[in-house]
């Protein structure tokens, strides 16, 4: 079970490294578009884009980006819904096709009220083994975030995990505040390393959605990481490679400028170790397995909907949550 646990851990901690270039490269664009001063103010209307089926000019998308990125940013409340699927193969060291070689699917469903940065939800991940004869296993878990405190709770169980992260936030906070790249240089690795098409308009439904497809080549990661002086992020952001270039196609209202959807794809390997900032024996010895390395495919398609309903987050009360030093079972 404690094997399983950590593999379902693993899965959701590669793909947020993975993932994480997606937001950082979002970011970065909204960040040169606003310190360039030729961001359009929110309350400006939407022009009434030409579909086209060619490379749109980065400069000419970033207004609709940042567009959306405002608008999210002023929502009060969404939910969120994730469904994915994918592949992972572990690796040790060296050797090749050693490890456990696991396909997943993922489900996860989520309330967030933006402004208070707190949010609830649930996840139900299947792993299936596929070289070990091993039966599939499903996990499901909730977990509520308050802005300072983690809470997990696994499966069944009567009692909530929580992690503090008070000090690694403020950390993270005031370590990006003084470390972000200068825009010049954003823009640079953008030009380099994304490129957008733009699909213009269609009508879904009551909604009439833009469609853009946003690209990371495999270089993305590690060019970002060269800008970063930041330790942590550097290291997480070298310890991926990635296989295939990283595709974020993206789906915004028109008449909101909200996301609606997003379907993000790619082939991509972590360096556990380095990611970690660990050598290779206590990494090992930390988390019970022989992975090292982790080759992961993914496909997730995140929808946004229920913008500005009310929701309320239960946090768990002193008496759900476990003692200190309490591990997961």
């Amino acid at each position: 079970m404690l094997q399983t646990v950590h593999r379902f851990f693993l899965l959701k901690g590669c793909i947020a490294l993975l993932g994480l270039t997606t937001l950082l490269g979002l970011s970065a664009c909204a960040t040169v578009q606003a310190t360039t001063g030729t961001s359009q103010p929110t309350t400006s209307p939407t022009p009434t884009p030409t579909p086209s089926n060619g490379n749109r000019s980065l400069a000419a998308s970033l207004p609709l980006l940042l567009k959306s990125v405002q608008a999210l940013s002023q929502a009060q409340s969404v939910h969120v819904d994730v469904n994915g699927h994918g592949s992972l193969q572990e690796r040790s060291g060296q050797r090749l096709g050693g490890g456990v070689n696991t396909t997943y699917q993922v489900s996860a469903q989520s309330d967030v009220l933006i402004p208070k940065q707190e949010e609830q939800g649930q996840v139900t991940v299947t792993l299936a083994p596929t070289n070990t004869g091993a039966s599939p296993t499903t996990l499901q878990a909730s977990e509520v975030f308050d802005s300072q405190h983690l809470y997990v709770r696994v499966g069944t169980a009567s009692t909530w995990q929580v992690v503090d992260l008070t000090a690694q936030l403020q950390s993270a906070a005031k370590g990006l505040q003084q470390d972000l790249p200068p825009s010049q240089q954003l823009l640079q690795l953008a030009a380099q390393h994304v490129s957008i098409v733009d699909h213009g308009t269609r009508n879904t439904g009551q909604q009439r959605l833009h469609h853009l497809t946003v690209t990371f080549d495999r270089q993305s990661a590690r060019a970002l990481a060269l800008l970063f002086p930041q330790p942590m992020l550097k290291q997480a952001l070298a310890a991926i490679t990635f296989q295939q270039p990283l595709t974020i196609d993206l789906f915004i209202d028109e008449a909101t400028a909200l996301p609606v959807r997003l379907v993000i794809e790619s082939q991509g390997q972590v360096n556990i170790v380095a990611a970690l900032g660990t050598n290779g024996t206590n990494q090992q010895g930390k988390i019970g397995s022989q992975a090292s390395t982790v080759q992961a495919s993914f496909s997730l398609t995140i929808t946004l909907s229920k913008y500005n309903q009310p929701v309320q987050i239960h946090v768990p009360t002193i008496s759900q949550r476990a003692q200190p030093g309490a591990t997961l079972s």
